[in-house]
């Protein structure tokens, strides 16, 4: 797989394979291409070449979350419940699980960044999806509600989910990484 984006090369000859009980984290600078990747990866965007094979059911979270800001939490993570057929009770499992019952009747724009982070993260729980792509999952988080992500996309992985996250350079932010993809790219 190749990319080039505004005349520069962001990757080329790209391959890689994950199956399922894996994670694959991709790492590299910011500019480095790991949100293009994720994005193609997702089938967001098309401005690539190569082959992609991908189950034809995925979640994809982005760095921006997703969430209508005029909407409230319960609003935004219902609209998305019903987008993917999954059951109204399930929502109240995600607010549970990120800390978000009592916020659940807020407008999103009034949520700190970190709560915005945290509803968009709500998904993972009734979402059905085999393969999470989620892109740099535990920016504006707290350390609770980083170990909370970190448990549950353990969960995922034992029950044999898959991941693909993205993260900046440096240390592994996962223990249990099967692979780690490092992007160069020039800032």
């Amino acid at each position: 797989m190749s990319c080039e984006r505004a005349g520069r090369t962001l990757f080329r000859g790209l391959t890689f394979s994950l199956c399922p009980g894996q994670l694959l984290e991709v790492r590299g600078k910011n500019g480095s291409g790991k949100s293009r990747l994720l994005r193609i990866l997702a089938g967001v965007t098309r401005d690539w070449s190569g082959q992609l094979e991908r189950p034809e059911r995925i979640l994809y979270i982005g760095h921006e979350n997703g969430l209508n800001p005029k909407l409230t939490v319960l609003e935004n993570l219902d609209w998305l419940a019903q987008l993917h057929g999954a059951k109204r009770s399930a929502i109240e499992g995600g607010l549970k699980a990120f800390a978000m019952i009592r916020l659940a009747h807020r407008l999103c724009e009034t949520l700190s960044v970190g709560q915005q982070r945290r509803a968009a993260l709500a998904r993972l729980i009734f979402d059905d999806a085999k393969l999470w792509i989620l892109d740099e999952p535990t920016n504006s988080l707290d350390h609770a509600s980083e170990a909370r992500f970190n448990a549950l996309l353990s969960a995922h992985i034992e029950a044999g989910g898959a991941a693909i996250i993205a993260t900046h350079a440096g240390q592994s932010e996962h223990a249990f990484a099967s692979q780690v993809l490092e992007l160069g790219g020039q800032p």
